[in-house]
């Protein structure tokens, strides 16, 4: 019977060539960038994976990072993911990205360095000008850069990366009708008929993601293959991950069903007692609810996580825009209880709406002073927006308008004053704030 592990690269020959081939440069001091792109579900993250292993099989150091939507807003936070101990480097929002590039190029004399970041849509500002200025300097270093990402990333300085000189795109294409009834077949360990087989590329559109939650379907569900099953098999994998996850969704247990909102809301990092308190869960029934998500093939059976990201928007999107605001402001709450790290706290306050919580807007405060601290003022200028936000309208004499501050009356406030700092700065402002130059 076919593997797991091949069956998730069936049909990506020529993209796994490419791959090696831009490793083998790299190993032999002639940097490559290599940016996998295609639509959710597509195979990005198998092929980086892969990426990963034949990188360690060559003999190059790996570094890795994965984007999160709720973490656009963490301060180099992809960065932060590649280098752990990014605080060491100046503060300086230009010279921080060159003293960046710098540890990248030392590393990679070191040993030839391969960094694999999945989700780049997702990624920050802050680590995004990081990975341009290395990618314009790249040809003569040892390092392949191989990135994953969506092709609707409307984001410039993503396109700094598919302008670089060494760039090579790669577009992992739906599996064909073959591909599809071959691993239908294994999964059946028979021959199927035609029309099942048609039905099964149908329904699917040769997504990867969505051939193997058929697979897993027709496993349990006592399929043969037989053309008397083809419309079986149309209801049995809807044409589209939201209503695939919505129909176990539907299956599950009230217990189940909070736990995986929670886990929709909260990032990968949290701990499982925020998340089960989130849910409103005792560990047991928790544990419980764990195991019946992982069942259904939602969560993975070890972790509180997503089997794949397309599994936890769909989860995430399938609750109301009042209940999804609750849920992350009452998990602020809990995280701040259990004295977490308060850019995860943040994160989920910015995911919520504005609600005059004085508390919030401190935390907010914090959060974007440190991010201005850290040389990162785009973060900066979205917590302190925030912040401002949260904020009830200070008394007292008024102050001098601040530039871009169109938050009546917030000018006295302590993000007012960070804020007018930081957008008073040259050549600072949202989202092209603190650009380097081209090295």
């Amino acid at each position: 019977m076919i593997t797991v592990a091949d069956a998730e690269l069936l049909e990506r020959e020529a993209e796994l060539l490419t791959l090696r081939a831009q490793l083998d440069s790299a190993r032999h001091g002639c940097g490559t960038i290599t940016l996998v792109e295609a639509p959710a579900g597509q195979g990005k993250t198998t092929l980086l994976r892969a990426a990963r292993a034949e990188a360690g099989a060559a003999g190059l150091r790996t570094l890795s990072a994965i984007g999160a939507d709720l973490e656009r807003d963490f301060a180099f936070g992809i960065i932060r993911q590649l280098l752990p101990d990014l605080e060491a480097t100046p503060c300086d929002g230009h010279a921080r990205l060159h003293a960046l590039y710098e540890r990248f190029a030392d590393l990679a004399a070191e040993q030839p360095l391969a960094i694999v970041v999945d989700d780049l849509h997702w990624a920050d500002a802050g680590s995004l000008k990081t990975l341009g200025v290395l990618a314009r300097r790249i040809e003569h270093l040892p390092i392949a850069l191989i990135v994953g990402l969506r092709p609707d990333a409307d984001e410039p300085l993503v396109d700094d990366l598919f302008a670089a000189p060494t760039a090579s795109v790669l577009h992992p294409a739906p599996l064909s009708h073959a591909a599809v009834t071959h691993l239908v077949e294994t999964a059946l360990e028979g021959d199927l008929d035609p029309e099942f087989a048609h039905a099964a590329t149908r329904t699917t559109g040769g997504n990867p993601l969505l051939v193997r939650e058929l697979r897993r379907t027709l496993t349990t569900g006592g399929f043969t293959g037989a053309a008397s099953e083809a419309e079986a098999v149309r209801r049995a994998v809807p044409g589209t991950v939201a209503r695939l996850v919505q129909g176990r969704l539907n299956r599950l247990s009230p217990e189940a069903l909070a736990l995986a909102r929670a886990v929709a809301v909260v990032c990968p990092r949290t701990d499982s007692a925020v998340t089960y308190a989130l849910a409103g869960l005792p560990e047991p029934l928790a544990a419980g609810a764990h195991a019946a998500l992982a069942r259904e093939g939602l969560l993975e059976p070890g972790r509180l996580r997503y089997t794949h990201a397309m599994m936890r928007e769909a989860v995430y999107a399938s609750a109301v825009l009042a209940t999804r605001s609750c849920l992350h402001r009452r998990a602020a709450r809990l995280m701040q209880e259990a004295g977490v790290d308060e850019t995860l706290i943040a994160a989920q306050l910015l995911a919520a709406d504005p609600a005059n919580d004085t508390q919030a807007a401190a935390v907010l405060t914090r959060t974007g002073e440190a991010a201005l601290e850290s040389g990162d003022p785009d973060v900066a200028v979205h917590h302190l927006r925030r912040a401002l936000a949260e904020s009830a309208a200070p008394r007292g004499a008024a102050a001098a308008p601040v530039p871009g501050d169109d938050v009546p009356g917030a000018a006295g406030s302590a993000a007012a004053v960070s804020l007018r700092h930081v957008l008073g700065r040259p050549g600072k402002g949202a989202r092209g704030a603190g650009d380097a130059a081209a090295p």
